[in-house]
């Protein structure tokens, strides 16, 4: 699996270091933000197999350079923590068809998504995250607490 977190700020730090868990050195992580210091902070995780610096409200810029870290295979899932409206487009054209795209925030324009997948001919399925699942906040404290990198990189902005 390739995944691409749009978004290199709390919850896609989270997200990075559960996929990294999970699935081990079994999956592909690309992480993106367009602040380059954001980025370097992330990758200094050493969550992520490969980052980019990239504007996800231009969707050409992300579909270029997603494009070319995968050589054109594009993203198994593209997890959009990215809180501001208009990062739709950019996520979908991240995606590889038949991929899933998780948006992970309430930024989000749930009708661009539809309409500009449809409108690019994309078969994507997309998922719509609303802030609660069970057992979350016991996942992300047990993430917290065994993960060396996610503890510092938290205490680090907000101790």
């Amino acid at each position: 699996d390739r995944v691409l977190i749009i978004g290199t700020g709390k919850s896609g730090v989270l997200c990075a270091a559960a996929i990294r868990r999970k699935l081990g050195k079994e999956c592909e992580i690309i992480g993106t933000s367009r602040h380059k210091e954001n980025l370097d902070s992330f990758m200094e995780l050493g969550f992520a197999d490969e980052c980019f610096i990239a504007d996800a409200l231009k969707p050409g810029e992300m579909l270029d350079n997603v494009s070319r870290l995968t050589r054109g295979r594009m993203c198994d899932l593209v997890i959009n923590t990215a809180n501001i409206e208009g990062t739709e487009m950019g996520s979908v054209l991240a995606a590889r068809d038949g991929g899933k795209i998780y948006f992970f925030n309430m930024a989000t324009n749930f009708q661009k998504a539809a309409l500009g997948a449809e409108g690019v001919g994309m078969d994507v399925e997309m998922i719509i995250g609303n802030g609660y699942a069970p057992g979350h906040a016991d996942f992300t404290l047990d993430l917290y607490r065994h993960s060396e990198p996610v503890r510092k990189w938290f205490k680090q902005r907000f101790e």
